[in-house]
């Protein structure tokens, strides 16, 4: 619906730490490809400071040498297997193991800064090719949560917000799990739902402005106007840049 359209949007502060969270979480050395590394490092640093589109070059590139990488060490492997060489092999493995671990994040990164730009298709493609080399990532399922939801699949994107609901370990924010949940869960018009994933938000992070403004307006839409219209308020005194057209709207 067009009001719903309209406030779920994130402000820039939240996409702010989504960025800087991404990038934290993929900034890891491994050495085994300086090559691959290093454009791994540039893409990361450059997703950091929001140059979107360098960033997926840098990725692209990442991609290519690792893919590289992988694909001479798994070769490696089996000659080294063939000719009894069974300690070699188990060292190439290993080689194996970290390029597509590497792999699989520069495809979820690449699927964040293709976010990002709107290319939705094309990130949702790159998370499910890191899906298939990683499938426990939760750091991917979040995104393509993300993506899912931009997407319009909401069904899809709360599948998705469930897993790292169910398996995250202080890998990501919390509050930003349940915040994304709860607008997924509004847009299916679930507001019973909607309303219990922005109420845990909210005891997250008391201060987030777009978690009291959203849950305002998933208690209108359940009949709950008066207690809406103070979670509105609430939304409008921190600082939502949404609140004053639902309260225009919903509480005159």
């Amino acid at each position: 619906m067009k009001d719903q359209a309209l406030y779920c949007h994130f402000n820039s502060l939240r996409m702010k730490r989504l960025l800087i969270l991404v990038s934290a979480l993929f900034l890891v050395s491994f050495g085994f490809s300086q090559t691959g590394e290093q454009f791994f490092n540039s893409a990361n640093t450059k997703l950091q400071y929001k140059d979107f589109r360098g960033a997926i070059a840098d990725y692209s590139s990442a991609i290519d040498a690792l893919q590289h990488e992988s694909d001479y060490y798994n070769n490696s492997t089996r000659d080294k297997n063939l000719n009894g060489d069974p300690k070699g092999a188990v060292a190439d493995y290993q080689k194996v193991v970290e390029a597509n671990n590497m792999l699989a994040k520069s495809y979820c990164s690449r699927a964040a800064a293709e976010r990002n730009l709107g290319n939705y298709q094309d990130a949702l493609n790159d998370c499910n090719k890191s899906l298939e080399l990683y499938q426990e990532d939760i750091v991917t399922h979040f995104v393509r949560g993300r993506v899912r939801f931009n997407l319009s699949d909401y069904h899809g994107a709360i599948d998705d917000f469930n897993y790292v609901v169910s398996n995250s370990q202080d890998s990501l924010e919390h509050s930003e799990v349940y915040f994304h949940r709860g607008l997924a869960r509004s847009s299916i018009q679930d507001y019973t739902g909607a309303i219990s994933d922005f109420t845990t938000a909210i005891a997250i992070k008391p201060q987030d402005a777009a978690a009291w403004s959203n849950r305002g307006f998933a208690k209108i839409q359940s009949g709950q106007k008066e207690s809406g219209c103070l979670d509105i308020a609430k939304g409008l005194e921190l600082g939502d840049s949404n609140a004053p057209q639902l309260k225009q709207k919903y509480c005159r």
